[in-house]
Formats: structure tokens, sequence, C-alpha cells
């Protein structure tokens, strides 16, 4: 099963980026496709296909890292793209950096999870909420990100941490399933 942690946001924050992703993203760049609504998250890390006995293993160790996490409050602001505007093929809302709660709580999860032998790329951590797949010949969407820049200014907390399956789709989108879900105190 290909799995993988984000913190989830309350269903107001998903719908508000989610009017600015298909309303102001996909009337600017048709050519790309919006996150469906119910997807949108910041992944904490990537964990890809894993089997049912280390998600179990995993599950127990997350459940008492967790346990005495609490919630995060963080600034959603901003917009960019990956690997750059000229050449998209992501584009994204940012976290108003530096969040050390965030960063902690990432920390954290990708240590218990080498611990139980998961590895990761060198690269360091860079909080978003994926908005948009562009498609190939997108081009340089630099306008597009400055028009949208203003829209992007949300307060959100980070009440649960969330173990998620994704299976892709026939028609090229992704399904994420909860396998299992951390609460975090208030």
């Amino acid at each position: 099963m290909r799995i993988f942690l984000a913190a989830e946001f309350s269903r107001e924050v998903r719908k508000d980026l989610f009017v600015i992703s298909s309303r102001k993203l996909q009337h600017a760049a048709p050519l790309g496709r919006c996150v469906l609504e119910e997807n949108l998250h910041l992944t904490l890390v990537f964990l890809g296909e894993t089997g049912t006995e280390t998600i179990a293993v995993l599950t127990h160790q997350l459940r008492k890292l967790l346990a005495a996490r609490r919630s995060i409050s963080l600034q959603i602001s901003g917009m960019g793209a990956f690997p750059d505007a000229v050449n998209p093929r992501v584009l994204w809302a940012g976290v108003q950096q530096p969040n050390e709660h965030l960063s902690s709580l990432q920390r954290d999860v990708e240590r218990v999870c080498k611990e139980i032998g998961f590895s990761f790329d060198a690269r360091p951590f860079h909080p978003h909420i994926t908005l948009m797949r562009c498609s190939r010949k997108q081009g340089d969407v630099s306008h597009i990100i400055e028009s949208c820049q203003e829209n992007i200014r949300f307060e959100a907390v980070i009440s649960s941490v969330v173990l998620f399956a994704s299976q892709s789709l026939p028609d090229g989108r992704s399904r994420y399933t909860p396998i299992a879900i951390y609460p975090l105190g208030s």
C-alpha cells in the first residue's frame, strides 16, 4: 500500500483553499488540474509502498509519539511553484515560516519513521499545500502566482496527523483514504 503522513485541515480551511484553486487558478491556468477539496493537506513525510506489518508497527509508534503533542496554529500565506514558476509541475499555498512547532512535528515523525526503517531524501522540509498539478506545457506562471498571492492568507490549526493510503484513479487523480488518525491535544 502506498502511504504518507499529513496534517489535515478543517473543512472550512480546505473549502477556502479549494475556492482559490478552482475559481482563480483553474480560470487562469486551464491546463492544470486542481487538487480535490477533500485531498488538500500538508504532507509531513511520504513513505511509499509499505506492507501491512510495517504499517501496524508505524501506527503503534506514532500513537505513542503524537499522544503528547499539542495542536499547532499556523499561517497559510503566499503561493509558489515546484520546481519553479517557469516550468511548474505543482502550484502550492505556503506556510509562513518559521513555524518551529510544525518543523518539530515533522522532524519527530520522520525520526520515528527512520527508526522503523524508512529512508528519506536529504531535501529540507518545505511545508506547503498542493493546489494544482500543472500540465507539462503550462509555461511560465509567474503572473498567475502574483495575481493570487494576496488571496492566500488563512489562519489554520493542525489538530491531527493522518496516515493516508494513496490510490491512483483512472482519470489521473488520486484518492486518499485515511488509515489512522492521530489527534493532537489542545
